[in-house]
């Protein structure tokens, strides 16, 4: 079992190896976001599952098969499956990622995601 000293000091590395890489995701999100609230569409959908993909498999592949090793199986397969299947969806076009239209339910779900981000981004790094 891994450490709580030792999980920072590993999601440390990475965090400082890959920072580039990680604003480009964060970009990348927070544009496909945008374009879904501003303009939902078939190819803001498929745009959003692209970057979905491609962060999921990286996340997989890279967190955990290079830093996370002792849970490389248990979290990075299924990353790495959550990956393939926005890949193979992204032409399917069977899963469709929107806000509520209008009213109340939209501005309640633009308020929890900024909710779970700052409430993800608050945790200590020492527990």
């Amino acid at each position: 079992m891994t450490t709580a000293e030792t999980w920072h000091g590993i999601f440390s590395a990475y965090n400082t190896t890959w920072l580039p890489v990680l604003i480009l995701f964060w970009l990348a999100v927070i544009i496909c976001t945008y374009l879904l609230i501003i303009k939902p569409s078939d190819k803001t959908n498929a745009l959003m599952k692209a970057c979905l993909a491609i962060i999921f498999f990286w996340n997989g592949a890279v967190f955990f098969f290079m830093y996370m090793k002792n849970s490389a199986v248990p979290g990075g397969i299924p990353m790495l499956i959550a990956g393939v299947l926005f890949a193979v969806d992204v032409f399917r076009n069977k899963i469709t990622i929107r806000f509520p239209e209008a009213g109340c339910k939209r501005y309640c779900q633009l308020h929890h995601v900024r909710q779970l981000y700052l409430l993800w981004h608050s945790f200590p790094e020492r527990c």
